[in-house]
């Protein structure tokens, strides 16, 4: 409440001080700054005294500026407020140090630039420009790193958006490469946006995001069982950044898994549920580490049961990801691992003791190269190919008590393959679809995903 008090006074001060004429946008004193000269540092602001500075920049049509605001506490509130020559002045960001905003001009000419924080403490705003078709995301990013030698601001992006950070699904027992986007209030693709100072947005640092997702894959074959699977469900995910480097947030996942043997024809649907908390650390400027844990019950879904049986679910998972962007271009290899657990009293039909539940754990080891090669359609749209081919080593319970009689310690292979298309707003439409080798003897799994991400701002 205190923090959104903050932001409509600011908001407020700022619109009085518009309609006095106490700012004149781009016809402020001083020279204006090319893209070059904004790489060179000649938008950047130090606040130490003053409480705002006016800026004025010159760009061309498609040229993308970043503005970062800093701070050495969490107190202060910046924001950055940008009027084009005769037209109306616009809020672009308003948060705390470490969040960031990037706008993409839509036509060569002036822009003037309000940058200012309320408190006493200390604070500063850094510029970088990306000239107009030269530029991937991290180019941006690189001019920052070799004015302020602090590296890439990774986790001003989207976590959906942060390379190589998409982790295993925290429910389901196939624990694919599936990411709940939970993301920061930044947007690559932000072209001069709706807001206005006198409609301040949600409190920067937290975001909410909502997925649904449906899954499809078969496993089998003639010479066994052949089950077709299929699993739909929806993700809640809300998260708040409260160091630059560091994202803590929580997830809920809802699914409905549904499995049917074709011969014989035998449905076996089942729900399921989990929740827990998330935290992303970035390590070094390309490198992060994802861990998650999570509780949940899943309903057993055998009719040939005697009775529904509610089974408690544990499942946790870590990921070391990096990344490298080379233009266009994105490599992102990483490792994970993944553990599920399921306790339950029925064993064989039998119902043992309550005090001695049976309790069965499954997991897996990934490596996975990840390639991808993003195309800006415009200012608001891309889309993005990319292809996986890595491996993995499935561990359960069986495995461990007869390693002798188990092929769970062999790495076997997976290839995936598919496409996103985002907007600026951080909706995303992704299509998926993978092979995995199956154990020896049994058939490879295939598996197709469709998930639609959208923030809630």
């Amino acid at each position: 409440m205190r923090l959104r008090q903050r932001l409509w006074r600011l908001s407020g001060m700022m619109v009085l001080g518009f309609a006095a004429g106490g700012w004149q946008g781009p016809a402020s004193a001083g020279m204006a700054a090319d893209c070059a000269a904004i790489n060179r540092g000649a938008l950047d602001a130090d606040l130490n005294g003053e409480a705002s500075a006016t800026r004025k920049a010159v760009l061309k049509a498609g040229e993308r500026l970043t503005v970062t605001f800093e701070a050495a506490t969490p107190g202060p509130i910046g924001t950055v407020t940008v009027r084009e020559s005769g037209g109306a002045s616009r809020l672009l960001l308003a948060g705390p140090g470490g969040t960031g905003v990037t706008l993409t001009a839509p036509k060569a000419g002036p822009l003037g630039f309000r940058l200012a924080r309320d408190g006493a403490e200390p604070a500063s705003f850094k510029v970088s420009c990306v000239p107009a078709g030269g530029g991937s995301r991290a180019t941006s990013a690189a001019a920052a790193v070799r004015r302020t030698g602090r590296g890439a601001k990774l986790f001003d992006q989207p976590l959906a958006d942060i390379e190589g950070l998409a982790v295993a699904e925290l429910a389901g027992v196939v624990l694919d490469g599936g990411a709940p986007p939970l993301s920061y209030p930044h947007s690559e693709f932000l072209a001069m946006p709706s807001q206005t100072p006198s409609v301040p947005p949600a409190p920067a640092g937290v975001e909410m995001t909502m997925k649904w997702r449906d899954e499809r894959y078969r496993l089998g074959g003639p010479d066994g069982l052949e089950l077709d699977h299929s699993r739909s469900g929806v993700d809640a995910a809300v998260s708040y950044k409260p160091l630059p480097d560091i994202m803590i947030g929580a997830l809920a996942q809802v699914d409905q898994p549904g499995e049917a043997l074709i011969e014989p024809l035998l449905d076996l649907s089942a729900h399921r549920w989990i929740a827990g908390p998330v935290a992303t650390i970035k390590l070094a400027p390309s490198l992060s580490l994802d861990a998650r844990a999570a509780w949940g019950m899943a309903d057993n879904g055998d009719p040939l049961s005697a009775r529904a049986t509610a089974v408690p679910r544990r499942a946790v998972s870590a990921k070391l990801a990096t990344s490298q962007s080379f233009g266009s271009w994105r490599f992102s290899p990483s490792v994970s691992i993944h553990h599920v657990q399921e306790e339950s009293g029925m064993v064989g039909g039998e119902t043992h003791d309550a005090g001695a539940p049976h309790v069965a754990g499954f997991g897996r080891v990934d490596v996975a190269p990840e390639i991808a090669y993003r195309i800006d359609l415009d200012r608001s749209l891309f889309i993005e190919p990319r292809a996986i081919i890595g491996g993995f080593w499935a561990v359960d319970d069986l495995s461990r008590l007869t390693p002798a009689h188990s092929s769970h310690g062999d790495m076997r292979f997976k290839a995936e393959a598919g496409v996103t298309v985002g907007t600026g707003d951080g909706t995303k439409l992704q299509a998926t679809g993978s092979v995995e080798e199956g154990e020896p003897g049994m058939a490879d799994v295939w598996s197709g995903r469709l998930q639609l991400s959208v923030p809630m701002r």
